[in-house]
């Protein structure tokens, strides 16, 4: 779901989290726990080469999508096969906005529960 010619070495979501603060950092932790079971299915990635201060992600559910979030631009990149989307600095809500993405395309369309009980 990344760039072909780029290389990534995955990380632990602590690794993450003691890396990167810049924008859109809550996302992670927004979907762990509005969304629990697709957060078990998150791998996250860092470029070796280019942009080595983003974060990457790979979410591995029925429908995979991925997630980049880029300090220097502000902006939170969620893409699968055929959708692409960009949420950046210029929205209210940057990270809810990214949930409620998330949610309409690509955990409702999975036909699973992957949100709390509460309705995530």
């Amino acid at each position: 779901m990344f760039s072909r010619d780029w290389s990534f070495a995955e990380e632990t979501m602590e690794e993450v989290s003691s890396r990167y603060s810049g924008f859109g950092y809550q996302l992670y932790e927004m979907i762990r726990d509005q969304f629990p079971k697709a957060f078990t299915q998150l791998r996250f990635y860092r470029s070796e080469q280019h942009q080595t201060d983003d974060s990457f992600a790979i979410c591995e559910i029925g429908h995979p999508f991925s997630i980049q979030l880029d300090p220097d631009i502000e902006v939170i990149v969620l893409a699968a096969e055929n959708l692409h989307t960009e949420i950046g600095a210029w929205a209210d809500n940057p990270c809810e906005d990214a949930i409620q993405f998330i949610q309409q395309h690509f955990i409702e369309s999975n036909g699973e529960q992957y949100a709390t009980s509460n309705g995530g």
